[in-house]
């Protein structure tokens, strides 16, 4: 794992599904308090909005996301694990800050803060649709990778981010692919810790 920088990476098959009905979107409700960001006066408060597809997506500019992507079926190899790994850094600082990343044999965990006008919704896209085309080159197949639909969350305090990075650097150890974190080659870590101002 790798704390933002080159080298070796080390910072601590479900089946096909229906394809889920076309989201709807309820009119977007002023945040009263601060979500994953810091206080600002009330007439500065971000929209938030709520989609809904098989899963509830809540959407606030300037907010920090826990994502969760997982394979359509199979699993991916240590090569092509590094491959997706190297693809989610790619975005980095283009689209996003990356702030953790860690690619599993049948899903994927990513905390990142996308940049100002870039949607959420777009990353996920162009970040699944990539690594897809990047893997079936390697096995000479066609068709999409990852399931449609990705489960995120908005990060909404410091206590949250710290849970969240240390649940991703320990998921390598916990599944039983490595004996330490920094052993496992598809995990990525900026090192920081210290975001969200939870003032």
């Amino acid at each position: 794992m790798t704390h933002g920088c080159s080298g070796k990476n080390t910072s601590s098959g479900a089946a096909k599904q229906p394809r889920p009905p076309k989201e709807r979107q309820t009119q977007p409700t002023r945040s009263a308090s601060p979500v994953g960001q810091a206080f600002l006066p009330a007439d500065q408060q971000p929209d938030l909005a709520i989609t809904l597809r098989r899963l509830p997506h809540w959407r606030l500019d300037g907010s920090i996301y826990f994502i969760t992507f997982r394979l359509r079926q199979g699993a991916l190899s240590s090569l092509e694990r590094r491959l997706v790994l190297l693809h989610v850094r790619a975005g980095h600082p283009q689209f996003y800050h990356l702030i953790a990343a860690v690619i599993m044999p049948d899903h994927a965990h990513v905390i990142l803060k996308p940049h100002p006008g870039m949607a959420l919704a777009r990353i996920m896209k162009g970040m699944k649709g990539a690594s897809s085309r990047l893997v079936n080159r390697g096995r000479g197949t066609k068709g999409s990778l990852w399931l449609d639909e990705s489960w995120d969350r908005i990060v909404r305090n410091q206590k949250e981010l710290l849970d969240k990075i240390d649940y991703m650097l320990h998921n390598p150890v916990k599944a039983g692919l490595v004996k330490f974190a920094d052993e496992y080659e598809a995990l990525y870590w900026s090192g920081e810790t210290d975001i969200i101002d939870d003032d």
